[in-house]
This record gives structure tokens, sequence and C-alpha cells, in this order.
């Protein structure tokens, strides 16, 4: 169909795409599907980077002398690694794919699917066509939220589960992640909070 109307399908009428969505489809078709999303997703991240720097540079600009040579400087540099870490950055997200759907793959044989991993891949891949929303602030808060209704969607299709299966399999890991999160946060404040009361008791006469 083209990126675009592919695009268009999966974000105005999900069900119908995920629903007629060739089971001969391989790994070939989403991962290039994705790879373009996150492309036109960083080309835009970095536009807004390009627009920010533009705007220190002109602060830069106006200090002159050393200071705003320095500051051309490091910014310069600064869009030269951004630009070099590009291609790393797409290839990157694309092995990451893979994993995130070996980690939703394996709830769905926990719920009971047994369409295969490749149809989770599909689901997890085509699901990713909010992603171009995400540079936007406030907004990128609803593109997260509606990538994880299309992957529900993907998922009800694709593997034949019922929707609280399918809710199930992508809400779980997504929780358990965030439990790690807080915990991890908890034990590194517990961790400073402790180095600091020690400090300041070896610091006692």
């Amino acid at each position: 169909m083209g990126l675009f109307n592919t695009w268009k399908k999966v974000m105005f009428d999900p069900l119908e795409f995920y629903e007629k969505l060739p089971k001969k489809i391989g790994y070939r078709e989403p991962s290039i599907f994705f790879l373009k999303i996150q492309a036109i997703t960083l080309a835009l991240m970095y536009l807004l980077w390009l627009i920010i720097g533009a705007f220190f540079m002109l602060i830069f600009g106006a200090v002159g002398g050393p200071v705003g040579m320095l500051g051309d400087g490091f910014i310069g540099l600064i869009f030269l690694f951004a630009l070099l870490l590009y291609p790393i950055l797409l290839l990157f997200s694309w092995g990451m794919l893979f994993v995130s759907a070996g980690i939703t793959h394996l709830f769905v044989l926990i719920f009971g699917g047994k369409q295969g991993y490749m149809e989770t891949f599909k689901s997890i891949a085509y699901a990713m066509a909010p992603a171009v929303f995400s540079v936007i602030p406030i907004v990128n808060w609803a593109a997260g939220i509606y990538t994880i209704v299309l992957q529900v969607m993907g998922i009800k299709h694709r593997q034949k589960l019922s929707w609280g299966k399918s809710v199930a399999v992508i809400l779980i890991p997504i929780a358990v992640l965030f439990v790690f999160l807080i915990i991890g946060y908890m034990v590194f404040i517990f961790s400073m909070f402790a180095t600091s009361l020690a400090a300041g008791i070896g610091g006692l006469p």
C-alpha cells in the first residue's frame, strides 16, 4: 500500500488492517515499515534539536569572543555526533523491536496464543505508527497510549486471543517494567541517603 497508506490504515482503521493483514507477510514488510517510521521520527527529533541548537547559537553569537566561538564549535560537534549516530540508532531500535516482540510473545504463549512469533512481531512493528508524534510535547503521551492500544488490537487479531487476554499480554510486561523502575529508583535514593548519612556521621568529632 505504500508507507503513507499503510500508516493511515493502521492509525485510523487498525481493526480492519490487522484482520486483513495477509498471513504470508513475513519479517520484511513490517520491518521496513518500522524502520521508515523510526527514520522519520528521528529526523523530526533532529529537526527539533536543530531549532533549539540554532537558538543557542544565536545566544552564543550575541556574546561574541572566545565564548561565542566555543559555543558554536560545541553545538556543531553535537550535530555531527548526532548524524553519525543516526544509522546506529535505527539499527539498535530494529534490534529492540525483535526483543520487545520476543518478550510480548512469551506472554502470548502464557495466555494460549498459538499463531507463532511472526504474528506477534507484525503486531508490535505496525503498532509503532503513532511514534511520529512522539517528538511533540504532551501529544507524545497520547501517542504512547495509542501505541499500546494498537498493540492490543494487533495481538487480539493476529494471535486469536480474547480482548481481556490481549490486554493482559501487553500491559503485564509494562507493569513489570514499571515496578522494576520504581524499585531501582527507591534503591538509588536509599543508597544516596545512606551514603550521605554515613558521610555525616563520619564527619562528627
